[in-house]
This record gives structure tokens, C-alpha cells and sequence, in this order.
């Protein structure tokens, strides 16, 4: 069975993310690229766990992850280490109710004008009924 969780540019979750997160730095002294993405499902009576009981956790990858913060309030952009997988939650509900938000700061600390693309991701978790 296809999964429905997943990253999502909207809390609805009806856009999914199928491929890297992009960000530009036009500048060769840029302020951070910020957005917020949102982990969850569409669907209102499932929820998602991992096989061992440990937390869901988003990871980043690709050429840029080493330049990328994620926390799940923006406040903890400022404390979390680039690069650092984010433990997300034991359970995650869906439906709008479930939706967790994941704040994502970029700047790439060569401050090298250019387009930079990462990777979000999760180990494999299981997708249940309630």
C-alpha cells in the first residue's frame, strides 16, 4: 500500500514535494532563505509510527544539507545545528489536525551567488488506520 504521509509545501497537504527543495542565493552576502514545509497526511483516520516506537525523523541530503537548519518552531532555527536531523514526533496524526510544520532556514556558507537544492526525507515508517 502506497504511503500518504509525506512532505507537503501546504498544511492541506494536497502539494506534495517530489523532488529537491531549491533556494537561490543572488547575493554574495544573503540574509537565510526561510519557508516552512509540513509533514502529514491528507487523510483524517491514519497515522504514522515507526516499527521500533522511536521518533519519525526528517533528514536532509544533497550538495546544500550541510547549509540547511530544520526545527519545528522558527524560534529553534537558532539553536538547532545545519546539517542535523530533526526528531519530528512518535505519532504523527493525519489530517489537517496532524499536520506537523518543519521550519527550514538555508544560507550556503560560501556566500556564493547560485541556485542550491536539498533533499527531505524519512526512514521507513508504518502508515495505519485508526
Amino acid at each position: 500500500m502506497e504511503t500518504s504521509f509525506g512532505f507537503f509545501l501546504d498544511p492541506a497537504c494536497t502539494t506534495p514535494i517530489v523532488s529537491s527543495v531549491q533556494f537561490v542565493q543572488a547575493i554574495s552576502n544573503p540574509s537565510p532563505d526561510k519557508r516552512v514545509v509540513y509533514f502529514g497526511s491528507p487523510l483524517a483516520g491514519r497515522f504514522a509510527v515507526m516499527a521500533d516506537d522511536s521518533d519519525i525523523t526528517a533528514s536532509i541530503s544533497g550538495p546544500a544539507a550541510s547549509n540547511v537548519t530544520l526545527a519545528l518552531s522558527e524560534a529553534d532555527l537558532g539553536v538547532r545545528n545545519p546539517g542535523a536531523a530533526l526528531p519530528i514526533a512518535a505519532r504523527v496524526d493525519g489530517g489537517p489536525a496532524g499536520v506537523v510544520p518543519i521550519y527550514i532556514r538555508a544560507l550556503d556558507s560560501t556566500h556564493v551567488s547560485g541556485e542550491r537544492s536539498f533533499f527531505i526525507s524519512t526512514a521507513i515508517f508504518e502508515e495505519w488506520s485508526q
